[in-house]
C-alpha cells in the first residue's frame, strides 16, 4: 500500500487513510480562509496547528459526517451532503466583491421569450430526484451560476424546478450533472445573455 509521509507532522499514513481524511475534511464546511481555520483549531494559541490539534480537527470532521452517530462512516454519509453542511456552504454576498446570483443574471441582460419552450431538457425526472436530490442533495442549485435550478419542497416530496429564463448559456449543467441527465439545447428565437460591453 502506498504511503504518504508528512515531515511537518512527523507521521506516516497509508495513502488510502490520507485520502479518506482528506475527503472527510473536504466535505466538512470549509472556513472562509486558513487563518480562521487555524484560529478555530489552535487550542494552545501559538498560531500553528500541531499534531494533536490536527487530530482533533479530523475527529470533529468525522463526527460532523457521522450523521446517525453510530461511530462509523458509511458510504452514504461520505457522499451525501448534510443539510447543516449545505447551509454553512451558502456564501452571503457582500455586494462589493461577491454578488447574489440574480443580480449577476440581471447584469448579463439575459432575455428569453415568455412563451418559449424550456431549452434545458431533463432526460429522466425520477433519476434526477433519486440521484441528484436524494443522494447529492441538489448540487444543480449550487453549480448553476444563474440560479436556474432549484428543488422546491412540496407537501409530500421535493419538485425540480427549472427557471430557464435565467439561463446564461454557460452549459455548466450539461457538464456537471452527476448523471449527465440535463441537456442544454439552443433556445428557440435566439434568446439568452447579451453582453453589450464585451
Amino acid at each position: 500500500m502506498p504511503r504518504v509521509w508528512s515531515a511537518s507532522l512527523g507521521l506516516t499514513v497509508t495513502l488510502g487513510a490520507f485520502m479518506l481524511v482528506r475527503g472527510v475534511l473536504a466535505q466538512a464546511p470549509p472556513p472562509p480562509d486558513a487563518k480562521t481555520w487555524v484560529q478555530k483549531h489552535d487550542k494552545n494559541g501559538d498560531g500553528k496547528i500541531d499534531r494533536e490539534e490536527f487530530h482533533q480537527a479530523v475527529i470533529e470532521a468525522f463526527f460532523f459526517r457521522d450523521t446517525n452517530k453510530d461511530g462509523y462512516l458509511s458510504v452514504e454519509e461520505l457522499t451525501v451532503m448534510t443539510p447543516e453542511a449545505r447551509n454553512l456552504l451558502r456564501d452571503k454576498p457582500d455586494g462589493k466583491i461577491s454578488f447574489d446570483k440574480l443580480s449577476s443574471v440581471f447584469l448579463s441582460n439575459t432575455n428569453h421569450e415568455e412563451d418559449q419552450p424550456v431549452h434545458l431538457k431533463v432526460g429522466d425526472l425520477a433519476l434526477q430526484k433519486a440521484s441528484e436530490f436524494d443522494r447529492y442533495r441538489g448540487p444543480s442549485a449550487r453549480y448553476c451560476p444563474a440560479g436556474v435550478y432549484e428543488w422546491v419542497q412540496e407537501s409530500d416530496s421535493p419538485r425540480f424546478v427549472i427557471n430557464a429564463q435565467n439561463c446564461v448559456h454557460c452549459k455548466t449543467c450539461d457538464i456537471k450533472d452527476p448523471n449527465q441527465n440535463i441537456t442544454w439545447v439552443p433556445p428557440e428565437g435566439g434568446g439568452g445573455p447579451n453582453y453589450p460591453n464585451m
